[in-house]
This record gives structure tokens, sequence and C-alpha cells, in this order.
């Protein structure tokens, strides 16, 4: 597997590693020289400093910074890590790439850049695999996708709280977590939402309530991949993991987890001189409520020392920042806002339209500023001057030809019904094609060649499907539902 990991400097961050056989060394960037400006620090949560192995950590803290390279770092334990550059006085964010390959690592002085000495000898077994994969000499995922989530010093009673994460490439939902290891949880989940630089930051706290998870700043209870988060203990029980399965990502059931093949999700990313700024995610779903849903969609994090240069998009619903908009309701626009206050040009990418075949959907971007419409399947990419740093009430996302809209046969020409498992479709004219999709943009379904004006399928789906009949003359899509 191949992962990135994007964070902006000066700031502490509470992370995990998201594959097996990493060491801290590898948290080095490619524009460092050095491994100097930016150098990267890190700290340990309840354990003895590797650097400064002499002084243990008090129950309850971090243990001091340390810069040691061969420290292993195991999927499912978190830590805390800073890009250094407070007295450069630069705020941009910086992308670490793993897997790393290297098996020795150098250190270097810090006033001369010279060599001052190397850790050699670090395995690399397996080390692009992620901690849920079954892989020899490690616990492999049962039949039903769970598997044993490390946790560092989980056994020693006299720390209230320990700091765990999200194995997976996707978000985690905390309540399903903590339903799951109610027997060794109580008391909330934190974590830090800012930070100093000193290691003390705000929190957002996720309390427990009875089989609830209740955030007190109505943050979304997802965890974000390789963040790590502490939980409380329950009481003194003694513990060394945490169960963990599939289910609790937020991907659909049935669907992979790492893939990269969305369903019924446009994702639009704004860029500056060719590089990536942020991007937000619009996604359908039949049983989504268009209006802000914690369940549904997720607010952007805006890091506020960096004074929003970095060119920040999001979806505007209901007052709120959305990085992901999760929507139902095709008639109403998506308003997009670019909060920076930076001007100059950027560019608007689209990517994903074609995971809509099946329902129809055909995305737009407005530009009501300069009056232009693009149609996203054939323009991906929109360049534009910013003249103003914020654009607000500028953008847009609008959906034309969605479900039945795509229609140029009326209802008198085609009749498509359902009864129990089995779709009924007649015609005026002879048909050509029928289709028919689940709601994910999965082919359920499909006839050719018909010739022919009445035909039935057996479809064994409960709920919506998407039906697409093609004639002669025309195309039409139709929502029904399976009972």
């Amino acid at each position: 597997a191949s992962v990135d990991m994007t964070i902006p400097n000066s700031r502490w961050h509470m992370v995990a590693p998201p594959l097996r056989n990493m060491y801290s060394g590898d948290y080095w960037l490619s524009e460092s020289t050095a491994r100097r400006n930016p150098s990267v620090s890190m700290m340990k949560y309840q354990a003895i400093n590797p650097q400064y192995t002499s002084i243990p950590v008090q129950a309850g803290e971090w243990s001091n910074t340390f810069n040691t390279l061969d420290v292993l770092l195991k999927p499912g334990i978190g830590y805390a890590t800073c890009i250094n550059l407070n007295d450069l006085g630069i705020n941009k964010n910086y992308t670490f790439s793993f897997p790393k390959t290297a098996t020795a690592y150098d250190y270097y002085d810090r006033a001369t850049g010279e060599v001052a000495g190397s850790v050699t000898g670090l395995s690399r077994t397996n080390g692009s695999k992620f901690i849920y994969e079954g892989v020899t000499g490690w616990s492999a995922a049962s039949a039903d996708g769970s598997f044993n989530l490390p946790v560092e010093n989980g056994s020693t009673t006299t720390y209230e709280w320990v700091l765990i994460s999200n194995p997976y490439m996707s978000h985690l939902d905390m309540t399903k977590l903590y339903l799951a290891n109610t027997s060794k949880l109580t008391g909330a989940f934190t974590l830090w939402t800012g930070d100093n630089g000193s290691g003390n930051g705000t929190n957002d706290v996720y309390s427990f309530n009875g089989t609830n998870v209740v955030s007190t700043s109505n943050a979304p209870l997802l965890l974000a991949p390789m963040q790590s988060i502490w939980a409380k203990r329950n009481g003194t029980t003694s513990f060394n993991d945490l169960t963990v399965n599939a289910a609790m990502s937020v991907t659909a059931a049935g669907q992979t987890l790492r893939s990269d093949n969305r369903s019924n999700e446009l994702v639009v990313d704004v860029l500056r001189a060719g590089n990536r700024q942020s991007s937000v995610l619009i996604r359908y779903r039949e049983e989504a409520t268009n209006g802000y849903k914690e369940q549904e969609d997720a607010q952007t994090f805006f890091i506020a020392n960096l004074d929003n240069k970095p060119a920040m998009i999001y979806a505007e619903v209901d007052k709120k920042a959305l990085s992901v908009n999760t929507l139902s309701d095709w008639t109403k626009e998506v308003a997009l806002v670019i909060s920076t206050s930076e001007k100059g040009w950027l560019t608007l990418q689209a990517s994903g339209m074609e995971s809509f075949t099946a329902t129809g959907a055909d995305w737009y971007l407005l530009d009501k500023w300069a009056g232009k419409k693009i149609r996203l399947s054939e323009n991906a990419s929109y360049s534009f001057e910013n003249t103003t740093g914020n654009l607000e009430g500028r953008f847009a996302l609008k959906v034309e030809n969605a479900m039945t809209g795509l229609d140029n046969i009326s209802n008198n020409t085609i009749g498509i019904h359902a009864n129990a498992e089995i779709i009924h479709i007649t015609s005026a004219e002879n048909l050509k094609t029928v289709e028919v999709y689940n709601l994910q943009g999965q082919l359920l379904a499909k006839q050719t060649g018909l010739n022919t004006t009445t035909t039935s399928l057996t479809i064994n789906q409960k709920g919506a499907v998407i039906v697409k009949v093609t004639t002669s003359t025309g195309q039409r899509v139709e929502k029904i539902r399976m009972d």
C-alpha cells in the first residue's frame, strides 16, 4: 500500500502509523536538508521516552520530545508529531509519504549538517501491509473482519487514559468502537483540536451516554484515518487491545475499504500553481438529509495559525462549512466557498462524475460572477483569477438530468413497474436494452438485443433501484422500489 499524510507545521498532531514495520525515522520530509528546516519531533503517551530512557513519563502525561530514528511505531498505537518551523516564520502544509524502504538512517549535527551517527538494521518485512491484513507473525482479521487493536500500557491500571488509533484508511465510527468495547472503556473519547505549540491543545470531548456517543462541541462522531484519540479506561480493568471490525468503517457494507472506486461521489479539488490545496466531497445517498447532519456530513477543519492562506474549499450548508456533504435532493444547488487570504489564479478540478452513471446525474459548476455554466463531464477543470481573496457566493454545483430527468421518452410510451422481485417493462416501440442498477451504481441486471415491446427481469434486491430503458428513438431512466 502507498499512503500520504498531510499536516500543517508548528502544531502537534495526535496520529498513528498506517502500515506495519514503520519507524520514527520514516517521518522525514523531502523538503528538508539533513533532516533540518524542517525537522520533525515526536512524543509518546504514557511511555518511557526512547531518547532519554532514564526519565520515565508520569501517568497521564506525554513524554518529552524525541528525535530518535529507530523507534518501532506499531500499528494501532498512537503518538504525537510536530513539524518544527516556528523559528522560521513559515506556515504551510507538508506531506509524509509511506512506506519507506530504508534499512538505515543517519543523524545530523544541527549546526553543521554533518553526519553525526547512524542507526541500521531496520526490518521492513511486510512494511507495506495494513494492520488488518493477515500476515505471518501478526494477528490476522477473523472471518467477520474483526481483529485486536493493540493498546500501549492498557494493562497498567494506574493510567486513567490510553491512546488508541484508527487502523483503517477510512473514517471510524466512534459509537460502534465504544459499543464493541464497553467492558474496557468508560466516560469519553478526547481529541486535540488546537495547540499552542507546547503539546497542550484544546480538546473535543465525545462522552459516552448509554449506547450513544455525544460530542460536546457538535463535532462529527468520526475518527479520521491515521488519527489517534484518547479513550478513558473502565476503572481498573486491565487490557492490551480493543476489538475493531470492518463494520466500524463508514464505508458501506460489501465495499472494499481501500477502494478508489467511488459510488455517487463527486470530489472537487482546489489547486494553486498545480498544487492541491484542499477538497470537498459531495455524495448522494437516498436516505440522507439535505441539511447538515453529523452522522452524514463532516465539518471542515481550519488551521487558525495559517491565516487560511491555503485555499480551503467547502460546501456551505445550514451556515456550516462542510468538507463532506451528503444529500438526497437533486433540486437544490450546493453552494461552494473558497476561504483564502491569498489572491491569484486558482483551478477547480472535479472527479467522480462517472460514478453517477446509474442515477443519470449530470453535474455542472456554476461561476455566478462570470456568468458561466461548466458541464463537468466535458470539462473537469476550471481555472480563474481570484482578485478578492475569500470567494463566497461565486461558485455552486448543480445537477441536471437526475433520475427521471434524462428522459426523452414520455411516461405514455414506456411503462416500468415492479411486482415482488420482478420488474415489468412495456413500450410502444421496440426495446433495445434494459439495465438495472442499485443506488451505489452497481449493475444488477442487463438485457440487450431485445427487439420486443415487453420484457421482465427478476431482481434479488430490496429497496430502490434505477431502471434504464433504451429504445430505437430514446431513453428513459426511472427509480422504482422493490418490495
